[in-house]
Protein backbone atom coordinates (compact mmCIF):
# COMPACT_ATOMS: atom_id res chain seq x y z
CA UNK A 1 0.00 0.00 0.00
CA UNK A 2 1.12 3.54 -0.81
CA UNK A 3 1.47 5.47 2.46
CA UNK A 4 0.64 9.37 2.31
CA UNK A 5 0.20 11.49 5.10
CA UNK A 6 -2.18 14.39 5.83
CA UNK A 7 -1.26 17.39 7.80
CA UNK A 8 -4.61 17.80 9.84
CA UNK A 9 -5.21 21.69 9.72
CA UNK A 10 -4.51 24.03 12.68
CA UNK A 11 -8.00 26.06 12.96
CA UNK A 12 -9.66 22.56 12.98
CA UNK A 13 -7.53 20.81 15.63
CA UNK A 14 -7.84 24.66 17.35
CA UNK A 15 -12.06 24.56 17.61
CA UNK A 16 -11.53 20.59 18.60
CA UNK A 17 -10.09 21.42 21.66
CA UNK A 18 -12.36 24.16 22.71
CA UNK A 19 -15.29 22.70 24.72
CA UNK A 20 -18.81 24.66 25.28
CA UNK A 21 -19.45 26.14 28.96
CA UNK A 22 -22.27 24.01 29.30
CA UNK A 23 -20.14 20.89 28.92
CA UNK A 24 -17.20 22.53 31.76
CA UNK A 25 -20.24 23.00 33.77
CA UNK A 26 -21.13 19.21 34.14
CA UNK A 27 -17.93 17.88 34.15
CA UNK A 28 -17.13 20.04 37.65
CA UNK A 29 -20.54 18.42 38.57
CA UNK A 30 -19.27 14.37 37.56
CA UNK A 31 -15.52 15.15 37.86
CA UNK A 32 -15.54 13.48 41.54
CA UNK A 33 -17.50 10.39 40.11
CA UNK A 34 -15.59 9.82 36.79
CA UNK A 35 -12.05 10.36 39.12
CA UNK A 36 -13.64 7.80 41.79
CA UNK A 37 -14.36 5.16 39.10
CA UNK A 38 -10.92 5.78 37.66
CA UNK A 39 -9.19 4.97 40.89
CA UNK A 40 -11.50 1.61 41.22
CA UNK A 41 -9.88 0.23 37.89
CA UNK A 42 -6.17 0.76 39.16
CA UNK A 43 -5.23 -2.75 40.59
CA UNK A 44 -3.96 -2.77 44.16
CA UNK A 45 -0.47 -2.15 44.06
CA UNK A 46 1.80 0.32 44.98
CA UNK A 47 1.83 3.62 42.55
CA UNK A 48 5.06 5.76 42.59
CA UNK A 49 5.43 8.23 45.75
CA UNK A 50 5.13 11.02 42.87
CA UNK A 51 1.48 9.99 42.13
CA UNK A 52 -0.60 13.52 43.28
CA UNK A 53 -3.55 12.89 41.22
CA UNK A 54 -5.60 10.23 39.79
CA UNK A 55 -7.94 11.30 36.67
CA UNK A 56 -10.17 9.39 34.38
CA UNK A 57 -10.06 10.45 30.43
CA UNK A 58 -12.72 12.94 30.51
CA UNK A 59 -13.77 15.77 32.79
CA UNK A 60 -9.95 17.79 32.45
CA UNK A 61 -10.40 20.08 29.58
CA UNK A 62 -7.29 22.03 28.11
CA UNK A 63 -8.00 25.68 29.20
CA UNK A 64 -8.20 24.30 32.23
CA UNK A 65 -4.85 22.09 32.26
CA UNK A 66 -3.34 25.36 31.12
CA UNK A 67 -4.53 27.29 34.06
CA UNK A 68 -2.30 24.81 36.23
CA UNK A 69 0.45 24.91 33.95
CA UNK A 70 1.07 28.46 34.74
CA UNK A 71 -0.29 28.58 37.93
CA UNK A 72 1.87 31.31 40.28
CA UNK A 73 4.04 32.48 37.11
CA UNK A 74 3.57 36.48 36.18
CA UNK A 75 2.63 35.31 32.17
CA UNK A 76 3.71 39.27 30.84
CA UNK A 77 7.24 38.30 32.29
CA UNK A 78 7.15 34.69 31.16
CA UNK A 79 8.96 33.46 28.02
CA UNK A 80 7.55 30.31 26.95
CA UNK A 81 9.15 27.31 24.82
CA UNK A 82 6.84 24.85 23.35
CA UNK A 83 8.29 21.22 21.85
CA UNK A 84 6.69 19.37 19.83
CA UNK A 85 4.29 22.26 18.69
CA UNK A 86 3.48 20.30 15.19
CA UNK A 87 1.07 22.38 13.28
CA UNK A 88 1.75 25.18 15.36
CA UNK A 89 -1.90 25.21 16.86
CA UNK A 90 -1.13 24.57 20.33
CA UNK A 91 0.93 27.68 20.38
CA UNK A 92 -2.60 29.95 19.85
CA UNK A 93 -3.71 28.09 23.14
CA UNK A 94 -0.41 29.82 24.66
CA UNK A 95 -0.78 32.94 22.95
CA UNK A 96 -4.24 33.60 24.75
CA UNK A 97 -2.63 33.77 27.87
CA UNK A 98 -0.62 36.95 26.60
CA UNK A 99 2.96 35.46 27.54
CA UNK A 100 5.82 37.79 27.18
CA UNK A 101 7.47 36.10 24.38
CA UNK A 102 6.72 32.15 22.77
CA UNK A 103 9.37 30.06 21.24
CA UNK A 104 7.58 26.71 19.62
CA UNK A 105 10.09 24.15 17.68
CA UNK A 106 9.14 20.84 15.78
CA UNK A 107 11.14 18.47 14.43
CA UNK A 108 9.57 19.16 11.06
CA UNK A 109 9.07 22.53 9.31
CA UNK A 110 5.17 23.22 8.72
CA UNK A 111 3.85 25.62 6.04
CA UNK A 112 1.44 26.71 9.03
CA UNK A 113 3.81 28.74 10.72
CA UNK A 114 3.19 31.80 9.38
CA UNK A 115 -0.11 32.25 9.72
CA UNK A 116 -0.10 31.11 13.11
CA UNK A 117 2.32 33.17 13.89
CA UNK A 118 0.59 36.28 11.96
CA UNK A 119 -3.11 35.27 13.89
CA UNK A 120 -1.40 35.23 17.06
CA UNK A 121 -0.06 38.64 16.80
CA UNK A 122 -2.48 40.06 15.54
CA UNK A 123 -5.27 38.88 18.10
CA UNK A 124 -3.01 38.49 20.76
CA UNK A 125 -0.14 40.91 21.00
CA UNK A 126 2.05 38.18 21.19
CA UNK A 127 5.29 37.23 18.86
CA UNK A 128 5.62 33.96 18.64
CA UNK A 129 9.08 32.18 16.51
CA UNK A 130 8.90 28.94 15.57
CA UNK A 131 12.12 26.88 14.66
CA UNK A 132 12.84 23.08 13.09
CA UNK A 133 15.07 21.26 14.91
CA UNK A 134 15.07 18.25 17.23
CA UNK A 135 13.67 19.11 20.01
CA UNK A 136 17.25 17.21 22.14
CA UNK A 137 19.35 19.72 20.26
CA UNK A 138 21.00 23.34 20.93
CA UNK A 139 18.89 25.37 18.45
CA UNK A 140 20.44 28.59 19.46
CA UNK A 141 18.93 29.78 22.47
CA UNK A 142 20.76 30.94 25.46
CA UNK A 143 20.76 28.99 29.02
CA UNK A 144 18.67 29.98 31.19
CA UNK A 145 16.53 31.92 29.15
CA UNK A 146 13.24 30.36 28.75
CA UNK A 147 10.78 30.38 32.04
CA UNK A 148 8.09 27.50 31.21
CA UNK A 149 8.73 25.34 28.98
CA UNK A 150 5.76 22.95 27.71
CA UNK A 151 4.50 19.96 25.63
CA UNK A 152 1.26 17.94 25.08
CA UNK A 153 1.22 14.64 23.40
CA UNK A 154 5.37 14.90 22.33
CA UNK A 155 7.07 13.22 25.46
CA UNK A 156 5.95 9.61 24.64
CA UNK A 157 7.30 10.21 21.32
CA UNK A 158 10.84 10.90 22.39
CA UNK A 159 13.50 7.87 21.56
CA UNK A 160 15.70 9.60 23.69
CA UNK A 161 14.08 11.63 26.05
CA UNK A 162 17.15 11.70 28.50
CA UNK A 163 18.48 14.07 26.07
CA UNK A 164 15.18 15.74 25.22
CA UNK A 165 14.95 16.50 29.39
CA UNK A 166 19.19 17.73 29.47
CA UNK A 167 18.57 20.48 26.99
CA UNK A 168 15.25 21.36 28.61
CA UNK A 169 16.82 21.84 31.87
CA UNK A 170 19.72 23.72 29.88
CA UNK A 171 17.45 26.18 28.63
CA UNK A 172 15.25 27.19 31.63
CA UNK A 173 16.37 29.34 33.94
CA UNK A 174 16.80 28.64 37.64
CA UNK A 175 13.28 27.89 39.15
CA UNK A 176 11.94 27.73 35.45
CA UNK A 177 9.19 25.10 35.15
CA UNK A 178 7.83 22.59 32.57
CA UNK A 179 4.89 21.25 31.97
CA UNK A 180 3.58 17.52 30.08
CA UNK A 181 0.85 16.16 29.05
CA UNK A 182 1.49 13.00 27.61
CA UNK A 183 0.12 9.55 26.03
CA UNK A 184 -1.44 6.68 25.33
CA UNK A 185 1.86 5.37 27.16
CA UNK A 186 3.39 2.61 25.69
CA UNK A 187 2.38 -0.50 27.98
CA UNK A 188 -1.52 0.63 28.06
CA UNK A 189 -4.00 0.15 25.68
CA UNK A 190 -3.50 1.77 22.08
CA UNK A 191 0.33 2.41 23.43
CA UNK A 192 1.29 2.48 19.43
CA UNK A 193 -1.33 4.75 18.84
CA UNK A 194 -2.16 1.98 16.02
CA UNK A 195 -3.38 -1.05 18.17
CA UNK A 196 -7.19 -1.68 19.05
CA UNK A 197 -8.14 0.39 16.35
CA UNK A 198 -9.84 -2.29 14.64
CA UNK A 199 -11.45 -4.13 17.64
CA UNK A 200 -10.89 -4.04 21.51
CA UNK A 201 -8.90 -7.61 21.69
CA UNK A 202 -6.47 -5.90 19.42
CA UNK A 203 -5.77 -2.74 21.66
CA UNK A 204 -2.26 -4.42 23.20
CA UNK A 205 -1.05 -6.16 19.73
CA UNK A 206 2.00 -4.28 20.48
CA UNK A 207 2.78 -6.08 23.16
CA UNK A 208 1.53 -9.21 22.69
CA UNK A 209 2.37 -9.96 18.90
CA UNK A 210 6.09 -11.56 17.43
CA UNK A 211 7.65 -8.99 15.28
CA UNK A 212 5.88 -10.49 12.35
CA UNK A 213 2.90 -11.04 13.72
CA UNK A 214 2.66 -7.20 14.39
CA UNK A 215 3.94 -6.31 11.20
CA UNK A 216 1.17 -7.86 9.34
CA UNK A 217 -1.43 -6.69 11.57
CA UNK A 218 -0.15 -3.43 11.45
CA UNK A 219 -0.11 -3.25 6.85
CA UNK A 220 -3.51 -4.86 7.14
CA UNK A 221 -4.73 -2.11 9.23
CA UNK A 222 -3.07 0.70 8.28
CA UNK A 223 -5.16 3.70 6.19
CA UNK A 224 -3.39 4.58 2.48
CA UNK A 225 -3.84 8.37 4.19
CA UNK A 226 -2.68 8.27 7.76
CA UNK A 227 -2.06 11.89 9.44
CA UNK A 228 0.93 13.14 9.72
CA UNK A 229 0.68 12.57 13.07
CA UNK A 230 -0.99 9.68 14.12
CA UNK A 231 -0.31 5.97 14.78
CA UNK A 232 0.48 4.84 11.35
CA UNK A 233 3.36 7.52 11.03
CA UNK A 234 4.46 6.99 14.61
CA UNK A 235 4.79 3.07 13.71
CA UNK A 236 6.79 3.60 10.79
CA UNK A 237 9.19 5.38 12.40
CA UNK A 238 9.31 3.88 15.49
CA UNK A 239 8.85 7.64 17.33
CA UNK A 240 7.99 6.14 20.85
CA UNK A 241 9.73 6.43 24.49
CA UNK A 242 8.73 2.95 25.48
CA UNK A 243 8.53 3.86 29.18
CA UNK A 244 6.82 3.26 32.69
CA UNK A 245 5.72 5.57 35.25
CA UNK A 246 8.77 4.41 37.58
CA UNK A 247 11.10 5.01 34.40
CA UNK A 248 9.47 8.41 33.80
CA UNK A 249 9.86 9.14 36.87
CA UNK A 250 13.09 8.13 37.76
CA UNK A 251 14.53 9.96 34.66
CA UNK A 252 12.97 13.43 35.16
CA UNK A 253 15.14 13.27 38.76
CA UNK A 254 17.84 12.12 37.19
CA UNK A 255 18.17 15.28 34.57
CA UNK A 256 17.89 17.24 37.44
CA UNK A 257 14.22 18.16 37.54
CA UNK A 258 12.38 17.78 40.89
CA UNK A 259 7.91 16.57 40.24
CA UNK A 260 5.99 18.78 41.42
CA UNK A 261 3.13 17.48 40.61
CA UNK A 262 1.89 13.91 38.72
CA UNK A 263 -1.51 13.28 37.59
CA UNK A 264 -2.22 9.92 35.49
CA UNK A 265 -5.04 9.26 33.90
CA UNK A 266 -6.57 5.84 33.56
CA UNK A 267 -7.66 3.75 30.24
CA UNK A 268 -11.16 3.07 30.20
CA UNK A 269 -10.48 1.04 27.17
CA UNK A 270 -7.62 -0.80 29.09
CA UNK A 271 -10.01 -1.65 31.62
CA UNK A 272 -12.70 -3.06 29.17
CA UNK A 273 -10.20 -5.00 27.81
CA UNK A 274 -8.91 -6.55 31.47
CA UNK A 275 -12.38 -7.54 32.06
CA UNK A 276 -13.12 -8.56 28.31
CA UNK A 277 -9.60 -10.64 28.41
CA UNK A 278 -8.68 -11.16 31.69
CA UNK A 279 -6.09 -14.25 31.22
CA UNK A 280 -4.67 -12.34 28.29
CA UNK A 281 -4.40 -9.01 30.81
CA UNK A 282 -2.80 -11.53 33.37
CA UNK A 283 -0.41 -13.31 30.43
CA UNK A 284 1.10 -9.78 29.75
CA UNK A 285 2.21 -9.23 33.37
CA UNK A 286 4.26 -12.27 34.00
CA UNK A 287 5.74 -11.44 30.33
CA UNK A 288 6.61 -8.35 30.89
CA UNK A 289 7.70 -8.57 34.80
CA UNK A 290 10.60 -6.30 36.13
CA UNK A 291 9.65 -2.51 36.38
CA UNK A 292 6.44 -3.32 34.60
CA UNK A 293 3.62 -3.86 36.65
CA UNK A 294 -0.51 -4.17 36.19
CA UNK A 295 -1.17 -0.46 36.49
CA UNK A 296 1.45 0.87 33.37
CA UNK A 297 -1.46 -1.18 31.56
CA UNK A 298 -4.09 1.00 32.96
CA UNK A 299 -1.97 4.26 32.95
CA UNK A 300 -3.06 5.94 29.55
CA UNK A 301 -1.00 9.49 30.22
CA UNK A 302 0.94 11.96 32.59
CA UNK A 303 -0.28 15.28 33.61
CA UNK A 304 3.07 16.57 35.44
CA UNK A 305 4.79 19.51 36.40
CA UNK A 306 8.42 19.61 36.64
CA UNK A 307 10.33 22.46 38.54
CA UNK A 308 14.58 22.97 37.99
CA UNK A 309 16.67 23.97 40.44
CA UNK A 310 16.81 27.41 42.11
CA UNK A 311 20.97 26.55 42.96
Amino acid sequence: MAQTFVHEDWKQQLKKSEKPFWKYLISLTLRRIWDSRARARLENTELHKSVTKIISERGYYLSERRKWATAGLNLSETTILVQGTGNGWDAVTWARLRPKKIIAVDLYAFDTWREVSTYCEKNYNVSVEFVECPIEKDFGIASGSVDLVVSDAVYEHCRDLSAVMHETNRLLRPGGRVYANYGPLWYCASGDHFSGRDKLSSCYNHLILSQEEYRNYFESNRKGNESFQDGGRYVELDLFSKLSTQEYANLYMETGFKIEDLWIEVSAKAAKFREAYNEKFKAMGVTLAGSINANDFLIKAHHIRLSKSSG
